[in-house]
């Protein structure tokens, strides 16, 4: 969380070092100054940014897959069923096997709706760039947009009692590409602290499942 929240820094660090290199530079020549800039600018103020925020939240599901993944590999030995069983791929199919094969109400776990949401939103940004018109479960990204479902209802209520914008996540109109998903650096950042209390809600479930269980107790 805490790298997640200062990684925006490494950018507003660059630009004052690109600024002095300008200055440095080209002292007295306001055209050659220019030029530089307008090479290094949209790589400050827009690639790299844009990767930043994109490889945080993937870094971020990655880690909570693994977790996932793990516990459900920890649950084999003890179950009647293995996480080959099920259907899927990645956290899908750990959900899955979680489930009907454990009986963990996954759906109901706190912060759930959130992760669901992000999940989408990695996907759409991987295999289509975050570019909607090519993305099959467009509608999907559009209704978190709207319904700013990807903050929990609580979240969202507050944001709007202090009438602070909503910027975590954003579809705007691209020069080539016609719609556009964008994430800021903050979203990663608000998935990593829903991805922890869900994950911590599902250990404890599954603890509560294994004391009450006689079949996993056995």
């Amino acid at each position: 969380m805490d790298y997640v929240w200062k990684a925006p820094n490494l950018i507003e660090n660059e630009l004052k070092i690109e600024m002095e290199k300008i200055k440095t530079y080209y002292p007295d020549n306001k055209e050659l100054r220019q030029m530089r800039w307008s090479i290094e600018g949209p790589r400050l103020l827009g690639v790299f940014p844009y990767l930043i925020n994109n490889s945080t939240l993937f870094i971020v599901l990655s880690i909570l897959e693994t977790r996932v993944f793990y516990i459900s590999k920890l649950l084999e030995p003890i179950s009647s069923q293995s996480l080959n069983d099920f259907r899927g791929q990645g956290i899908s199919k750990c959900f899955e096997y979680l489930k009907k094969g454990i009986g963990i109400k996954v759906d109901s776990l706190e912060n759930w709706m959130q992760i669901d949401a992000s999940l989408e939103i990695r996907n759409c940004l991987i295999h289509t760039n975050g570019i909607l018109d090519y993305y099959k479960s467009a509608d999907k990204i559009i209704k978190i947009e709207d319904g700013k479902l990807y903050l929990t209802k609580e979240d969202r209520v507050r944001r709007k009692k202090i009438n602070h914008e909503f910027d975590e996540m954003s579809i705007s109109n691209s020069d080539f590409y016609g719609k556009r998903l964008l994430i800021s650096s903050k979203y990663s950042w608000i998935i990593c602290v829903y991805a922890r209390d869900f994950f911590d809600d599902l250990c404890d479930s599954l603890i509560e499942k294994l004391k009450c269980d006689r079949e996993f107790v056995d």
